[in-house]
């Protein structure tokens, strides 16, 4: 953990917030890959789970009419019965099935990339909690950044960067919690329309 005033200052007055709030280079470093892994868990995450659910709902609506189709000529007298109708409905069936059966590929493979995007930002959240934590310790030595025997005044700049980075890494954490909460909310959506079967 090095850090010098400079550096409190930059994280502390910088308009870029994210992982620059973190003064600790080495740290902030590895934040940014995960920072990085974010963004692109995130594209590959994106899934029109609306458009998904709408068209397994259709296929499995005409599955359900195909079969009553066939439950009621099956009813007929053999006779009577209309097999190449029966046939043709079951064929239909299939071909639904198949169709589903795309929808849900597509479905586990948008669990996988919301999963590996939880992840991500979890190992993110991480190295902000580490960020926190040496700051506070920084705090309560101050020479650690300041050397021995560091004037007052600043002692207090250091309290004032210190500060403000932990308010706005607070602040920052508000965001990544709505989001995580939200990706909460988009798995269990999608986990429910992958299990639908009928």
């Amino acid at each position: 953990m090095s850090c010098t005033l400079d550096d409190l200052r930059a994280a502390a007055g910088g308009s870029d917030l994210g992982v620059n709030l973190i003064p600790f280079a080495d740290l902030r470093k590895d934040a940014t890959s995960a920072s990085e892994e974010v963004k692109r868990k995130k594209s590959e995450a994106e899934i029109d789970t609306n458009t998904l659910k709408n068209q397994k709902e259709s296929k499995l609506y005409d599955i359900k009419q195909l079969k009553e189709k066939i439950a009621n000529e099956e009813k007929v007298e053999a006779s009577l019965r209309r097999q190449d109708d029966i046939d043709k409905w079951k064929k239909e069936i299939e071909e639904h099935n198949a169709k589903i059966k795309e929808i849900n590929e597509k479905m586990t493979k948008g669990l996988e990339a919301l999963d590996k995007l939880a992840e991500a930002r979890a190992k993110l959240r991480e190295y902000f909690d580490k960020a926190k934590s040496q700051l506070s310790d920084l705090k309560s030595n101050p020479e650690r950044a300041l050397g021995s025997n560091p004037p007052d005044e600043d002692k207090k700049k250091l309290e004032e960067y210190v500060r403000v980075i932990l308010g706005e890494i607070e602040d920052e954490e508000k965001g990544h919690r709505q989001a995580e909460d939200e990706l909460k909310t988009s798995r269990e959506k999608m986990k429910e329309i992958l299990e639908k079967t009928e």
